[in-house]
């Protein structure tokens, strides 16, 4: 049966992770939590990355949702524009707001997902 990481299973992991994302040493991080560097050393290899890949995932996964956000809010300001300037009878800026609209759509078709493409097209 494999051992278990001694440093994922302490109560304190995050802080060592934390630290060890930072840069401190495994033999000062040994000191301070009462762990052994070399267990230090075998969970910065064999577990942390994985860790620091799904935090990256998460960040991606969250700036994606951020961008969708605005460009679903510019996509209704420029409707908002094209129904006021339809109302006005200005025509040229009314064009300018279709085209604006039109560029949010494509954005939004690449941002969304399969789901949302389906609901924004609608």
């Amino acid at each position: 049966m494999p051992r278990v990481c001694t440093i994922c299973i302490h109560p304190q992991r995050n802080a060592v992770d934390a630290a060890l994302i930072r840069g401190e040493t495994a033999h000062a991080l040994a000191a301070r939590f009462d762990l052994k560097p070399s267990s230090i050393h075998r969970h910065k290899e064999d577990h942390l990355p994985a860790k620091l890949a799904k935090a990256k995932d998460a960040a991606e996964v969250a700036n994606a949702d951020t961008l969708l956000d605005q460009a679903q809010s510019l996509q209704q300001r420029a409707l908002a524009i094209l129904s006021g300037a339809e109302e006005e009878k200005q025509f040229g800026i009314a064009l300018g707001a279709i085209r604006e609209a039109r560029g949010c759509l494509e954005l939004l078709g690449k941002l969304g997902s399969p789901q949302e493409r389906e609901i924004i097209v609608r």
